[in-house]
């Protein structure tokens, strides 16, 4: 069967869920891990400035063959060193005989002073120990015979130093080179003496004939004029290295370099930055998708995309008309309202494991969704520490206060009509029959929390909060209660008690498993009832279930609003 290409891309998405993951780990640690990069950078660079400077001089040498100039007088005249096979080079040049002789041509420099020389000298006794040759290489550029040129790298702490080990190392190198083809000579001598002592010895006996000593002179006379010759080619001898091209003086040094240096430290920084950040992540198992909470047991009521940038410039409420936002809030409105029982109060808490996950922002999308489908619906911004309901809202329409709709006249004492207007949850509390609410949307209305306050205990302990809640829920047909993190305080827990269950928001990337396995574990030791999951501020990459049916749902109402009506019904939350 072939496959479609809808099949393919889910193909796709999940090999690449695992990369997207770890992109989404690093890039949630962005900042620790480029600030921990510039500094490592800046340290290296300026640690790497302060270091000594090194400079590094080159000289060339040329392997020819030694197989003859086709002159039968001079190739009779002259004594070449064998042929140098594959790396004699680079082993003579650090031989032990060779660094002597270059320490020893260094001792006999006019152009460096006592220190420099020491300098030299150490150096190259302690790479001799070490046998690391960092001041002293050889780069070769040979055919298969070993014919070729010798690139001799030298490096000092000045660029005269540089320049003169160059030069005594190539002069050594040379002498090296000559002296095989000397040691030939001196081996042929050595024998050519041998005989002649042992002619002299025969010579000198008595008992010899008269045709044998006229023979032993001969020979005697043949053997003085060989050791002659080898004294003249002695002389003639040479090597197959030629010095090619003299080392100069180098202007800038090679090392340290600043730059390069920091490059390779904020680098090596990002890199362990980022594997420390996923390891972490590793350990600490965050939520993504809902394949993450599958074996939690509980229903996952909705998900809802990142909505930012320009998206937000009018708002929330208004960036949740149109796209993958109310797709999301539709699905999430339809789920909740399966959870909760017909013909009775539909009282719901919404709070999250930790701060920032966007509980504040999905019970506003869920408000509207229910709203949108003809249901009045009251938000009790009952995050008494830090509440963001009126900064949501402050920014859709012209909101009204007016008296709630469970306010009985009756009960108001006009003796207290010159009291600050009940407009909080916290006066509220002590005045239900006196109850102002924000009239935020169509079929919406706000309970504000006030002023943030330390202590809300005064609150959630308050007497009459389970009656306030109850008449709530008898005024409007969904009341949504915005509570502050789980795992931070147990206000949540504590309106939870009673209310029909509670609605658990978790950040897409960001709650981590550990977390919402003690904020399940709070909701259940107060036997609360967790109506489930809200997976928030998911991405396209992280999911795009929603986005991609919703970026073709718009199309054509962008590209010339056919279908205004349900484009003013689209509204959602981050």
């Amino acid at each position: 069967m072939q496959p479609t290409p809808n099949s393919l891309s889910r193909g796709l998405n999940a090999e690449d869920f695992e990369f997207q993951r770890l992109l989404a780990s690093v890039r949630r640690h962005a900042l620790p891990i480029v600030t921990a990069g510039l500094l490592a950078g800046g340290l290296s660079a300026y640690l790497s400035s302060r270091q000594a400077p090194v400079y590094e001089a080159v000289s060339t040498v040329v392997a020819s063959r030694t197989d003859g100039s086709g002159n039968s007088v001079i190739n009779t005249s002259l004594v070449a060193a064998p042929q140098l096979p594959q790396g004699a080079v680079e082993e003579a040049l650090h031989s032990e005989g060779v660094v002597n002789d270059i320490i020893a041509r260094l001792g006999k420099s006019t152009e460096l002073n006592a220190a420099q020389i020491a300098t030299l000298t150490a150096t190259l006794q302690n790479d001799l120990i070490a046998d690391r040759w960092g001041n002293l290489k050889v780069e070769a550029k040979t055919d298969s015979q070993q014919a070729g040129t010798y690139a001799i790298h030298t490096q000092g702490g000045s660029p005269l130093a540089a320049r003169v080990l160059a030069d005594q190392s190539v002069a050594a190198l040379l002498a090296w080179d000559v002296g095989r083809a000397q040691r030939r000579i001196a081996r042929a001598r050595s024998g050519l003496e041998a005989q002649l002592g042992t002619l002299g010895t025969q010579l000198a006996a008595k008992q010899i004939s008269a045709q044998d000593a006229a023979t032993l002179t001969a020979a005697r006379a043949q053997v003085v004029q060989n050791l002659a010759q080898v004294a003249v080619l002695e002389q003639a001898a040479f090597g197959t290295l030629d010095p090619v091209a003299e080392a100069i003086e180098p202007r800038s040094p090679v090392s340290p370099v600043p730059l390069k240096n920091g490059l390779l430290g904020a680098l090596l920084a990002l890199l362990l930055g980022s594997v420390v950040a996923l390891l972490g992540d590793s350990l600490r198992r965050r939520i993504y998708g809902e394949q993450d909470i599958s074996g939690s047991g509980l229903p996952l009521l909705g998900k809802l995309p990142l909505v930012s940038g320009p998206a937000l410039r009018g708002g929330l409420i208004e960036a949740a008309r149109s796209g993958a936002l109310y797709m999301g809030a539709g699905f999430l409105r339809v789920n909740v309202m399966a959870q909760l029982a017909p013909g009775k109060p539909r009282r719901i808490v919404i709070s999250s494991a930790r701060p920032g996950e966007g509980k504040s922002s999905v019970t506003a999308a869920l408000a509207t969704g229910l709203a949108a489908s003809g249901l009045k619906v009251l938000i009790v911004d009952a995050d008494l520490h830090r509440p963001s309901q009126p900064q949501i809202w402050q920014a859709f329409g012209n909101p009204m206060w007016h008296l709630m709709p469970s306010c009985r006249l009756e009960n108001i004492d006009p003796r207290r009509t010159m009291l600050e207007p009940a407009q909080t949850l916290s006066t509220g509390l002590d005045r239900l029959d006196e109850v102002q609410v924000l009239a935020v949307a169509e079929n919406i209305d706000l309970l504000p929390a006030g002023r943030p306050m330390k202590d809300s205990s005064s609150v959630v302990g308050h007497a009459r909060l389970p009656e306030a809640l109850e008449r709530w829920g008898e005024a409007y047909d969904v009341v949504l209660i915005d509570t502050p993190p789980l795992l931070v305080l147990s206000d949540a827990l504590a309106f939870a008690a009673y209310t029909e269950g509670l609605i658990l928001v978790t950040e897409a990337g960001v709650t981590t498993m550990q977390e919402l396995e003690r904020a399940m574990s709070s909701v259940q030791t107060v036997g609360a009832r967790l109506l489930g999951l809200v997976l928030n501020k998911q991405t396209r990459r992280e999911d795009n279930t929603y986005t991609s049916y919703a970026d073709r749902y718009e199309a054509p109402s962008r590209r010339g609003g056919q279908d205004k009506r349900a484009s003013r019904q689209q509204v959602s939350g981050d």
